[in-house]
Protein backbone atom coordinates (compact mmCIF):
# COMPACT_ATOMS: atom_id res chain seq x y z
CA UNK A 1 0.00 0.00 0.00
CA UNK A 2 1.00 3.39 -0.36
CA UNK A 3 0.55 6.64 1.28
CA UNK A 4 -2.05 9.17 0.75
CA UNK A 5 -0.95 11.78 -1.84
CA UNK A 6 -1.40 14.47 0.80
CA UNK A 7 1.61 12.39 3.29
CA UNK A 8 3.58 12.57 0.72
CA UNK A 9 3.40 15.49 -0.95
CA UNK A 10 4.44 17.25 2.70
CA UNK A 11 7.51 14.88 3.20
CA UNK A 12 8.45 16.18 -0.45
CA UNK A 13 8.47 19.27 0.28
CA UNK A 14 10.26 19.07 3.37
CA UNK A 15 12.76 17.26 1.77
CA UNK A 16 13.27 20.14 -0.97
CA UNK A 17 13.42 23.23 1.50
CA UNK A 18 16.16 21.04 3.18
CA UNK A 19 18.23 20.60 0.08
CA UNK A 20 16.78 24.04 -1.09
CA UNK A 21 17.85 26.60 1.80
CA UNK A 22 21.17 23.79 2.79
CA UNK A 23 22.56 24.52 -0.95
CA UNK A 24 21.20 27.26 -2.10
CA UNK A 25 19.38 25.60 -5.56
CA UNK A 26 15.79 26.65 -6.84
CA UNK A 27 13.05 25.20 -4.41
CA UNK A 28 11.46 24.21 -8.32
CA UNK A 29 14.51 22.64 -9.36
CA UNK A 30 15.20 20.26 -6.11
CA UNK A 31 11.76 18.94 -5.83
CA UNK A 32 11.71 18.16 -9.81
CA UNK A 33 14.77 16.30 -9.49
CA UNK A 34 13.43 14.90 -5.92
CA UNK A 35 10.23 13.72 -7.58
CA UNK A 36 12.56 12.42 -10.71
CA UNK A 37 14.03 10.47 -7.80
CA UNK A 38 10.88 8.77 -6.56
CA UNK A 39 10.26 8.03 -10.47
CA UNK A 40 13.36 6.28 -11.31
CA UNK A 41 12.23 2.69 -10.88
CA UNK A 42 14.64 -0.33 -12.63
CA UNK A 43 13.63 -3.29 -12.55
CA UNK A 44 11.20 -2.47 -9.42
CA UNK A 45 14.23 -1.28 -7.66
CA UNK A 46 14.37 2.42 -6.12
CA UNK A 47 17.34 4.13 -7.80
CA UNK A 48 19.03 6.87 -5.80
CA UNK A 49 21.35 9.33 -6.79
CA UNK A 50 24.92 7.70 -7.22
CA UNK A 51 27.29 7.79 -3.96
CA UNK A 52 30.40 8.81 -5.88
CA UNK A 53 28.65 12.50 -5.60
CA UNK A 54 28.74 12.30 -2.27
CA UNK A 55 32.06 13.10 -0.29
CA UNK A 56 33.33 14.44 3.02
CA UNK A 57 30.64 13.99 4.52
CA UNK A 58 32.13 13.71 8.74
CA UNK A 59 30.11 11.74 11.45
CA UNK A 60 30.97 10.89 15.14
CA UNK A 61 31.23 7.19 16.44
CA UNK A 62 29.14 6.95 19.29
CA UNK A 63 30.10 4.39 21.80
CA UNK A 64 26.79 1.81 21.00
CA UNK A 65 28.36 1.58 17.31
CA UNK A 66 25.73 4.09 15.72
CA UNK A 67 26.86 6.90 13.52
CA UNK A 68 25.87 10.90 14.37
CA UNK A 69 25.78 13.80 11.86
CA UNK A 70 25.57 17.25 12.90
CA UNK A 71 25.94 19.42 9.88
CA UNK A 72 22.81 20.15 8.12
CA UNK A 73 24.49 20.27 4.53
CA UNK A 74 25.45 16.85 5.36
CA UNK A 75 22.49 15.95 6.66
CA UNK A 76 20.54 16.90 3.73
CA UNK A 77 22.58 15.32 1.12
CA UNK A 78 23.54 11.87 2.63
CA UNK A 79 19.40 11.36 3.60
CA UNK A 80 18.31 12.31 -0.23
CA UNK A 81 21.29 10.08 -1.54
CA UNK A 82 19.77 7.13 -0.93
CA UNK A 83 17.45 7.45 2.39
CA UNK A 84 20.57 6.96 4.59
CA UNK A 85 20.03 6.98 8.53
CA UNK A 86 16.98 9.08 10.77
CA UNK A 87 16.54 11.73 12.04
CA UNK A 88 16.50 12.11 15.85
CA UNK A 89 13.38 13.75 15.81
CA UNK A 90 11.77 11.93 13.52
CA UNK A 91 10.37 8.55 12.47
CA UNK A 92 12.84 9.03 9.20
CA UNK A 93 12.98 12.67 6.90
CA UNK A 94 15.58 14.98 9.53
CA UNK A 95 12.71 17.89 8.82
CA UNK A 96 14.59 20.03 11.78
CA UNK A 97 18.25 19.68 10.39
CA UNK A 98 17.92 23.37 9.60
CA UNK A 99 17.68 24.82 12.87
CA UNK A 100 20.76 22.73 14.29
CA UNK A 101 17.83 20.69 16.54
CA UNK A 102 17.84 17.54 14.39
CA UNK A 103 20.67 15.56 14.22
CA UNK A 104 21.10 12.08 11.77
CA UNK A 105 21.59 9.01 13.14
CA UNK A 106 23.49 5.82 10.79
CA UNK A 107 23.13 2.23 11.95
CA UNK A 108 26.68 0.74 12.05
CA UNK A 109 25.75 -1.01 9.05
CA UNK A 110 24.76 2.16 7.61
CA UNK A 111 28.14 3.90 8.42
CA UNK A 112 30.32 1.14 7.50
CA UNK A 113 28.56 1.27 3.95
CA UNK A 114 29.15 4.47 3.30
CA UNK A 115 32.86 4.27 4.56
CA UNK A 116 33.46 1.97 1.99
CA UNK A 117 32.58 3.82 -1.06
CA UNK A 118 34.63 6.36 0.32
CA UNK A 119 31.47 8.89 1.17
CA UNK A 120 32.22 9.12 5.31
CA UNK A 121 34.87 10.37 7.20
CA UNK A 122 34.57 9.10 10.81
CA UNK A 123 36.06 10.81 14.08
CA UNK A 124 36.04 9.88 17.88
CA UNK A 125 37.95 12.67 18.99
CA UNK A 126 40.59 11.64 15.96
CA UNK A 127 39.84 10.91 12.66
CA UNK A 128 39.68 6.87 12.39
CA UNK A 129 40.20 4.34 9.84
CA UNK A 130 37.67 1.64 8.78
CA UNK A 131 39.48 -0.85 10.56
CA UNK A 132 39.75 1.22 14.08
CA UNK A 133 35.62 1.19 13.49
CA UNK A 134 35.20 -2.20 12.60
CA UNK A 135 36.69 -3.09 15.70
CA UNK A 136 34.34 -0.96 17.36
CA UNK A 137 31.96 -2.38 15.97
CA UNK A 138 32.29 -6.04 16.14
CA UNK A 139 32.59 -5.68 19.57
CA UNK A 140 29.47 -4.00 20.23
CA UNK A 141 27.55 -6.45 18.09
CA UNK A 142 28.90 -9.99 17.85
CA UNK A 143 27.00 -10.28 14.72
CA UNK A 144 28.02 -7.48 13.08
CA UNK A 145 30.12 -9.18 10.20
CA UNK A 146 27.36 -11.31 9.47
CA UNK A 147 24.80 -8.40 9.73
CA UNK A 148 26.88 -5.90 7.24
CA UNK A 149 27.42 -8.69 4.77
CA UNK A 150 24.11 -9.24 4.41
CA UNK A 151 23.23 -5.57 3.99
CA UNK A 152 25.78 -4.44 1.90
CA UNK A 153 24.60 -7.57 -0.60
CA UNK A 154 20.84 -5.59 -0.82
CA UNK A 155 22.39 -2.43 -1.11
CA UNK A 156 24.18 -3.32 -3.65
CA UNK A 157 21.66 -4.84 -5.71
CA UNK A 158 19.36 -1.71 -5.19
CA UNK A 159 16.89 -1.92 -2.54
CA UNK A 160 16.88 0.13 0.53
CA UNK A 161 17.55 -1.29 3.47
CA UNK A 162 16.19 0.23 6.74
CA UNK A 163 16.33 -1.98 10.72
CA UNK A 164 13.67 -4.52 10.86
CA UNK A 165 14.09 -4.79 14.97
CA UNK A 166 10.27 -3.84 15.44
CA UNK A 167 8.94 -7.18 13.20
CA UNK A 168 11.86 -9.33 15.31
CA UNK A 169 13.95 -9.22 11.87
CA UNK A 170 17.17 -7.87 11.36
CA UNK A 171 16.43 -5.72 7.98
CA UNK A 172 13.53 -4.18 5.88
CA UNK A 173 13.87 -4.15 2.31
CA UNK A 174 11.92 -1.22 0.16
CA UNK A 175 11.97 -1.67 -3.73
CA UNK A 176 10.94 2.47 -3.34
CA UNK A 177 11.05 5.33 -1.52
CA UNK A 178 10.68 4.46 2.57
CA UNK A 179 8.34 7.39 2.34
CA UNK A 180 6.25 6.59 -0.45
CA UNK A 181 6.09 2.89 -0.09
CA UNK A 182 5.76 -0.33 2.97
CA UNK A 183 8.83 -2.65 2.88
CA UNK A 184 8.35 -5.40 0.89
CA UNK A 185 10.46 -8.31 3.03
CA UNK A 186 11.78 -8.64 6.46
CA UNK A 187 15.36 -10.57 6.80
CA UNK A 188 16.63 -12.14 9.02
CA UNK A 189 20.66 -12.96 9.57
CA UNK A 190 20.90 -16.79 10.41
CA UNK A 191 24.52 -16.93 12.29
CA UNK A 192 23.06 -20.00 14.48
CA UNK A 193 20.38 -22.93 14.14
CA UNK A 194 16.78 -21.49 14.20
CA UNK A 195 14.15 -23.29 16.03
CA UNK A 196 10.97 -24.15 14.34
CA UNK A 197 8.97 -22.06 17.10
CA UNK A 198 11.14 -18.76 16.05
CA UNK A 199 11.19 -19.18 12.29
CA UNK A 200 6.99 -19.64 12.54
CA UNK A 201 6.70 -16.41 15.00
CA UNK A 202 8.75 -14.61 12.26
CA UNK A 203 6.83 -15.36 9.13
CA UNK A 204 3.74 -14.91 11.06
CA UNK A 205 4.58 -11.37 12.13
CA UNK A 206 5.72 -10.70 8.47
CA UNK A 207 2.67 -11.91 7.02
CA UNK A 208 0.38 -9.99 9.55
CA UNK A 209 2.07 -6.84 7.91
CA UNK A 210 1.91 -7.57 4.27
CA UNK A 211 5.95 -9.02 3.88
CA UNK A 212 7.41 -11.83 2.94
CA UNK A 213 10.23 -13.39 4.96
CA UNK A 214 13.69 -13.88 4.18
CA UNK A 215 16.32 -15.83 5.58
CA UNK A 216 20.13 -14.51 4.91
CA UNK A 217 22.96 -16.98 5.15
CA UNK A 218 26.93 -16.00 5.02
CA UNK A 219 30.02 -17.97 4.51
CA UNK A 220 33.02 -16.57 4.92
CA UNK A 221 32.22 -14.19 7.72
CA UNK A 222 35.34 -13.64 8.98
CA UNK A 223 36.04 -11.42 6.15
CA UNK A 224 32.72 -10.07 5.59
CA UNK A 225 34.36 -6.38 5.25
CA UNK A 226 35.62 -7.56 1.81
CA UNK A 227 33.93 -8.78 -1.37
CA UNK A 228 35.12 -12.08 0.08
CA UNK A 229 31.60 -12.90 1.40
CA UNK A 230 28.63 -14.72 0.15
CA UNK A 231 25.39 -14.29 0.83
CA UNK A 232 22.76 -17.22 0.34
CA UNK A 233 18.70 -15.87 0.58
CA UNK A 234 15.81 -18.46 1.18
CA UNK A 235 12.46 -16.89 1.02
CA UNK A 236 9.80 -18.26 3.43
CA UNK A 237 6.46 -18.99 2.24
CA UNK A 238 3.13 -20.67 3.58
CA UNK A 239 2.48 -24.51 1.97
CA UNK A 240 -1.09 -24.93 1.42
CA UNK A 241 -1.73 -27.90 0.06
CA UNK A 242 -5.04 -26.62 -2.26
CA UNK A 243 -3.36 -24.22 -3.35
CA UNK A 244 -0.20 -25.86 -4.42
CA UNK A 245 -2.38 -28.85 -6.43
CA UNK A 246 -4.17 -26.10 -8.41
CA UNK A 247 -0.84 -24.36 -8.90
CA UNK A 248 0.23 -27.91 -10.36
CA UNK A 249 -2.72 -29.23 -12.11
CA UNK A 250 -2.45 -25.88 -14.28
CA UNK A 251 1.32 -26.41 -14.72
CA UNK A 252 -0.20 -30.08 -16.05
CA UNK A 253 -2.67 -28.36 -17.97
CA UNK A 254 -0.35 -26.07 -19.80
CA UNK A 255 2.51 -28.64 -20.22
CA UNK A 256 -0.36 -31.13 -22.46
CA UNK A 257 -1.06 -28.20 -24.13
Amino acid sequence: AVVSTQSTGKILDLKARVLSECEQVPFSQITANVREKRSQKKSGHYRSSSLSDLRNIKGDLQANGDVVIFNPHDIARVYTSGCYGKGTLSRGVPYECLDGTEQLVLLAVEACYLVQNGCLQLHQGNMLTLDDAWDVWVKCDTEFREKYAVYKYFRDKGYVVRSAVKYGGDFLLYTGDPNSCHAAYVTKVVTKPLQWTAVNALRRVSESVAKETVLCYVSNSENSNSPDATVTTVLLKRWIPERERELTDKKIESTDK
